[in-house]
């Protein structure tokens, strides 16, 4: 797995628009990844990290932008492993009518979704909080909704809980939502 830490250099004008606006960050990434390619399946962004499974090419960036590869222990994924939880999620519902999706206010209701999620990727929540909630904008005028959350968890099925580590949880990944860290 490949870490990248983007952090903010004083006056760095490209990494402050990337960081306030999230197509600008994406656009960005799929430049690390290849113009003519999608951004690889795997490939989870959020504005200070960026984890995948290829490396990328960080020569595309404006010299400063790249703050340094990230070292970051990977943790041990394994069935009854008990890990301490960090994730930014799009927590949204599907209405059957229309099909379209809302984001889900209130706290009970997003700690429900985000519990859910996280039974279906292999982990059993011992513990969670939700931590901030805030609608993100992107220059085009769309809107996402994006809530993170702490908690403990134990690992119940070892190659959901990898997937879960690898690509994230739910919509939104290129907003920078499903990351997750567990340490």
């Amino acid at each position: 797995m490949h870490h990248a830490d983007l952090l903010r250099p004083a006056g760095h004008a490209r990494l402050t628009n990337d960081l306030q606006d999230p197509y600008s960050l994406h656009q960005t990434l799929r430049r690390i990844f290849g113009a003519t390619s999608h951004l690889p399946s795997e490939c989870v962004e959020r504005a200070v990290l960026v984890r995948s499974e290829s490396a990328g090419d960080y020569a595309t960036l404006a010299e400063g932008y790249l703050h340094k590869k990230a070292e970051i222990e990977e943790p041990i994924v394994e069935r009854g492993g008990v890990h301490k939880l960090r994730f930014c999620v799009n927590p949204t519902r599907c209405e059957s009518r229309t099909g379209k999706r809302f984001g889900l206010k209130g706290s009970r209701s997003q700690e429900q979704w985000a519990g859910e999620q996280l039974r279906r990727a292999g982990f059993e929540v011992i513990r969670l909080e939700r931590v901030q909630e805030e609608w993100l904008q992107g220059s085009n005028g769309a809107r996402l909704l994006a809530v993170d959350f702490r908690g403990v968890v134990v690992i119940t099925d070892e190659e959901r809980a990898k997937e879960a580590v690898a690509k994230g949880i739910g919509r939104g990944k290129a907003w920078g939502c499903g990351m997750v860290v567990l340490t």
